[in-house]
């Protein structure tokens, strides 16, 4: 599958792309349209994959995005149908040419086939067996820690899914004024389940965090964002994504080096123009069809720094940005960052920098407000500069930096 390349090309550009394509048109015209950003990223991927390892692990991808996605009711109401609708003639599309060009029958067809919901209840008890009333409950995909769903429980305790067959990581999460509640559970779903998790009352003062203090912490004051980002940049990715970039440009210098350059929305469109010459190239190949990296900084000495950004309403909701490690690491970013808005107080931020730690600890950690941002951890440099394809492409991006994402907005 692999070799067949003029068959990949075809796929993706006269398949995929027009359903791609049809959806960006509802993204546009639709009120809910910023719900359908991480299904277009996650097809970005999937194109990227279609060149890398071949059809067959591409219709993979396209099975699991539909899988996380729509069977889930994660999109609203007011788009799932149609979003269903673009997806469902992808999948015949893509069956009659996989047919008809590769002899092979049925790929979509069989994968969907395996995918009827199933419902997971997940009910919270306190350790006196008292329905916990008002928790948020999060899905997680097991492995990878992709967020699926969430759901607030009801009076009694219960908080209800639809999802497709597989291993899964539930997160219970509520605050209040005088204690707090977090737990995890794990769920191996192959029929309709119910899990039972009991969780404890804790005080602030009762848990010792595990991570440094935040005297030992470095604040770094920031130069005020543009006026046009301001309103939309603390519940818009986007904006805090163009507000970030501008702040560190205007600083001047990061880490003790000089800002050479920051880059927003970082998606290498601009590396299109070299099609021909590395399309068959299979280290520059992926920087045709890349994923979105958030913003971007080189810095004297051709150091590359990668941030992932996470707005409040991210965080809120659970979309901590675990999965980018190994996204900046491919494309030879020498250290990466999280960056979330700062929500609440800090013990919020102590217990995902504790996760972090345990699932990219490579990662550095940033909490962000428009007036300053404040480090809890430092990255270690990208383990994967050591591989050839991933030197190549950490190379090509230095020298081609203007081309790599959008320039930050002017004051």
């Amino acid at each position: 599958m692999e070799g067949l390349r003029d068959e990949v090309h075809y796929w993706v550009t006269r398949i995929l792309n027009p359903y791609i394509v049809e959806l960006y048109s509802i993204k546009s015209q639709n009120p809910f349209g910023e719900h359908l950003e991480p299904v277009l990223e996650r097809l970005e991927a999937v194109r990227e994959t279609a060149f890398e390892r071949g059809l067959v692990e591409a219709a993979n991808e396209l099975i699991r995005l539909y899988a996380d996605y729509v069977i889930p009711r994660r999109l609203p109401e007011a788009m799932r149908g149609e979003v269903k609708r673009v997806l469902d003639e992808l999948f015949r599309a893509s069956d009659e040419y996989f047919e008809r060009k590769l002899g092979i029958e049925r790929v979509f067809s069989e994968l969907l086939r395996r995918l009827s919901p199933l419902k997971l209840t997940v009910r919270v008890l306190t350790r006196e067996s008292e329905p916990l009333q008002g928790a948020l409950v999060q899905v997680f995909r097991g492995g990878n820690m992709a967020f699926i769903d969430e759901a607030y429980t009801d009076d009694e305790g219960r908080a209800y899914f639809e999802l497709a067959e597989g291993d899964y990581t539930v997160w219970v999460h509520k605050v209040e004024q005088d204690y707090y509640v977090f737990c995890r559970g794990e769920v191996k779903l192959i029929e309709d389940s119910e899990l039972k998790l009991l969780v404890e009352k804790r005080t602030r003062e009762i848990r010792r965090p595990r991570v440094p203090a935040p005297s030992l912490a470095r604040r770094i004051p920031l130069p005020p964002p543009p006026p046009s980002c301001r309103p939309l940049m603390e519940e818009h990715e986007k904006w805090m994504q163009m507000a970030f970039a501008r702040q560190l440009l205007s600083l001047g210098s990061f880490e003790g080096r000089r800002v050479i350059d920051v880059r927003h929305s970082c998606t290498l469109a601009g590396f299109r123009r070299f099609w021909n010459q590395w399309y068959y190239d299979p280290a520059l190949r992926p920087l045709l069809v890349a994923r979105e990296m958030d913003v971007l900084m080189l810095l004297e000495g051709g150091v590359l720094h990668g941030f992932e950004l996470k707005s409040a309403k991210g965080v809120r909701r659970g979309d901590y940005g675990f999965k980018a490690e190994p996204v900046y690491h491919f494309y030879g970013i020498e250290y990466v960052w999280i960056v979330h808005w700062r929500i609440g107080d800090l013990n919020i931020h102590r217990r995902i920098l504790e996760e972090i730690e345990k699932r990219c600890p490579s990662v550095g950690y940033i909490i962000y407000t428009p007036n300053e941002i404040e480090i809890l951890k430092r990255p270690n440099r990208n383990p994967r500069l050591g591989e050839e394809d991933v030197k190549k492409r950490n190379r090509v991006i230095k020298k081609y930096f203007h081309l790599v994402g959008g320039t930050p907005p002017s004051y």
